[in-house]
């Protein structure tokens, strides 16, 4: 049977010294550990938690074209996609993310739009999508020199 908060026994060696209210050595060094714990922790996150560009900016190929690939040892969850047509007409673009080894046909495509001339367009279908070692993005656009892609992500390592 489990014991109320009210039946707990106290640590086999106090943390404070209750005559003086100094913490005991014990005590320090569990706090320092935990100290140095939660700096790792910190800077683990913070290396897999910010975002980074994983296509620069450039314009998307009227051929189809591996535009990034994921890193051996790392895991890419996309954050943004994104396009802006700079011709004077509609440009369609097809996206694909193609498993590591497999050619960038159609079965692979998960957005497709028509960007109508001087906007832009989020990709909304890309966000959160995770690419493994080896899998790679593929754009296809309609003209070339009219569309300028970009896209951001987290890259986390594996190992």
């Amino acid at each position: 049977m489990a014991r109320s908060t009210s039946q707990l026994l106290p640590p086999r060696v106090p943390f404070v010294l209750l005559d003086s209210g100094v913490l005991t050595r014990e005590a320090y060094r569990s706090l320092q550990q935990l100290a140095d714990l939660a700096a790792r922790v910190a800077a683990i996150e913070e290396e897999t938690m910010t975002s980074q560009c994983v296509i620069e900016s450039k314009y998307a190929e009227a051929a189809e074209t591996t535009q990034y690939t994921c890193p051996a040892n790392s895991r890419v969850v996309l954050e943004n996609f994104s396009g802006h047509n700079t011709s004077g007409g509609a440009i369609t673009i097809t996206v694909k993310i193609v498993p590591s080894g497999a050619p960038a046909d159609a079965d692979y495509t998960v957005a497709y739009s028509s960007v109508a001339a001087g906007t832009s367009y989020t990709f909304a279908g890309l966000v959160d999508q995770t690419l493994e070692p080896g899998d790679y993005i593929s754009t296809l656009a309609s003209g070339a020199t009219s569309i300028t892609i970009r896209a951001s992500g987290r890259v986390i390592p594996t190992t």
